[in-house]
């Protein structure tokens, strides 16, 4: 059959019952994609170091690190807060870079590029992460390293 010929009752039938299954599997992928998925949870919240909020010219992000594969999110901390909207459900371990440049400005031998020393913030014993189950959405989830 060509564009201009008229579709047999026969053809009508089935263009008909392809039209139903594409409209069919249009909206279940609809249903599928507006659905969210239910793999990952909305976490924000406040990380502090020993009470403190991490200093404005720290470089800061934590990592949820999820047990299956690819289930391993970075989001950068900003002004001492981190927003999350992808974190894996289940059980995460939490893992937090906070460095910050000190001391004088040095000049590379190497290279001859100025750079300072680079200190991590983050106490010692958070160096493993910190477990923690992420069952829903919580805008409040803080951290205080201390």
């Amino acid at each position: 059959m060509n564009c201009h010929e008229r579709p047999s009752p026969t053809n009508r039938g089935q263009v008909r019952s392809r039209s139903v299954a594409i409209v069919c599997l249009a909206v279940i992928a609809a249903a599928i994609g507006c659905s969210g998925s239910s793999s990952t949870a909305h976490l924000a919240g406040a990380v502090t170091v020993g009470g403190k909020p991490i200093p404005a010219d720290a470089n800061a992000s934590i990592t949820f690190h999820g047990s299956g594969e690819g289930q391993t999110v970075n989001v950068p901390i900003v002004d001492g807060k981190y927003d999350s909207p992808a974190t894996p459900r289940g059980e995460v371990r939490v893992y937090f870079t906070v460095t910050q440049e000190v001391g004088p400005v040095k000049k590379s031998p190497r290279t001859g590029a100025d750079y300072r020393d680079i200190v991590d913030i983050v106490p010692p014993k958070y160096a493993t992460g910190v477990a923690l189950t992420v069952a829903e959405d919580n805008q409040q989830q803080d951290f205080n390293l201390d």
